[in-house]
């Protein structure tokens, strides 16, 4: 294992780390073949600049010039038993994300890159670090991890292929069949049903805008975790404007005889969509949700 002390582990702290960083950053997610929206450079600097300040902390370990590894994190100060610690977690907010994620060169998933953190960390000011709600396909979970408790996040992702017509055979026939049902219903009740895609830099401030009032429409306003009640818009107007500059934010609305009344706001990381947000009017819901997820 001489491979370990050839590597190098530093800690960058703030947006002006993720400045320096982008290059090397941008360079190692091309190498991840299935990246996730959480990996990308400019969703971090987003929320490093926006949400998270000076507690937003990368570790970044190289093999001599060459970024191996980054793992975004935040600074936080716990007690134990009284006593106080000063601690490295994920990245966590209520109001817009339970899930971070780290990039691993697919090189090195199967090397004691822990290890290099744990013998690092004495030498900081840093007591402990804690992993957790890592998603099972997170580049983190495939980690040997060398004696490290980790807590991986039990959500349920569904997921289909669209490559082609032909995947959506993987749908069961009573699932298109009530979509179908659902969809003539809707026609019947509401008007003629149509999807309006919008991507990229036809997002206009107004598309924003009626997303975000369908989603605050419903029961979501209620429970304060709406983009307007959580007071989230300036960051996902960010977030839309940044990654609209390649074609990587879409809004999705289904309309009845020419009214929004449903929506999904979706960022793409190389072949796959992620559905961020999902929101519908409450008088609407019984036909939203499937025929926009169909």
């Amino acid at each position: 294992m001489d491979y370990i002390n050839r590597l190098t582990l530093n800690i960058h702290q703030g947006k002006s780390a993720l400045e320096c960083l982008q290059t090397d950053w941008r360079n190692l997610l091309l190498k991840i073949s299935t990246p996730s929206l959480e990996q990308d450079w400019r969703w971090n600097f987003i929320l490093a600049d926006q949400v998270f300040g000076s507690r937003y902390t990368v570790i970044s370990i190289y093999d001599n010039k060459e970024l191996i590894a980054a793992f975004p994190l935040e600074e936080k100060k716990i007690t134990r038993l009284g006593i106080p610690f000063r601690c490295l977690s994920n990245l966590t907010d209520d109001k817009l994300l339970d899930l971070s994620d780290a990039l691993i060169h697919p090189d090195w998933k199967d090397k004691p890159i822990l290890q290099v953190i744990k013998r690092h960390l004495a030498s900081t000011k840093f007591d402990l670090i804690e992993f957790s709600e890592f998603t099972s396909r997170s580049s983190v979970a495939e980690l040997p991890n060398d004696g490290w408790r980790f807590e991986l996040a039990n959500h349920q992702n569904a997921y289909t292929l669209c490559s082609s017509p032909d995947d959506l055979k993987s749908l069961s026939k009573k699932h298109i069949k009530n979509i179908e049902r659902l969809s003539a219903k809707a026609e019947a009740e509401l008007g003629n049903i149509q999807l309006e895609i919008l991507l990229g830099n036809q997002i206009k401030k107004s598309d924003i805008d009626d997303l975000v009032d369908i989603e605050n429409s419903g029961w979501k306003a209620a429970s304060g975790t709406s983009i307007y009640a959580s007071n989230t818009q300036n960051f996902y107007e960010s977030a839309i404007q940044e990654l609209s500059a390649t074609n990587d934010a879409y809004i999705i609305f289904l309309k009845a005889a020419d009214k929004r009344i449903s929506c999904a706001l979706a960022f793409k990381a190389k072949n796959r969509l992620f559905l961020h947000k999902i929101a519908y009017r409450d008088e609407t819901k019984e036909f939203d949700r499937e025929i926009l997820c169909y």
